[in-house]
């Protein structure tokens, strides 16, 4: 910050100075003294995170955050390991993504892995919507036989297509 009079350039504060230079020694000091446990907090963290049942979105971005904080405290995560703690945790829905990606010669980056998997999954989400619903028809009706042909060849009324004489369906045969 700046010193400044009415009518005289302003001047760098020395006190400023003095406090910024502190600041950062202090910050510094902390982030060390934490960093290595919260590394490995985060490190583990992205060994075993999983997408689950949430969106390849959030899932993403709770991988980025990570290795956004990891990067912060100084153990910056390559592409390779990014690109290889993503697809350890995805399920085998993605597995045509997966073979894809490991075939490549050259690490794909974050943002072209992201739209990869959201194609897939909205590859899902279609897929579901658009499932046919199979066809059934039931035979609701049928055409009662009234008359059997006796062996007089005389047509008599049927004893069993009488609604009285059928007997109750017992569920079995």
């Amino acid at each position: 910050m700046t010193i400044s009079t009415t009518g005289v350039p302003p001047t760098p504060n020395p006190a400023y100075q003095t406090w910024r230079r502190q600041d950062r020694l202090i910050y510094g000091a902390f982030l060390t003294t934490l960093s290595l446990e919260v590394a490995s907090l985060l490190k583990q963290h992205l060994h075993t995170a999983s997408k689950g049942t949430q969106s390849i979105t959030t899932y993403m971005h709770s991988l980025k955050q990570t290795t956004d904080l990891l990067a912060s405290l100084g153990s910056p995560v390559s592409f390779e390991d990014m690109n290889d703690h993503v697809l350890c945790g995805l399920n085998d829905g993605y597995r045509a993504v997966i073979d894809v990606i490991n075939a490549r010669d050259t690490p794909i980056l974050f943002y072209d892995l992201l739209e990869k998997l959201f194609i897939q999954e909205l590859s899902f989400f279609t897929a579901q919507r658009q499932v046919p619903t199979p066809m059934t028809a039931l035979n609701a009706q049928t055409r009662p036989n009234h008359y059997d042909k006796t062996r007089s060849g005389q047509f008599s009324a049927s004893s069993t297509s009488r609604p009285g004489n059928r007997k109750p369906f017992l569920g079995r045969c």
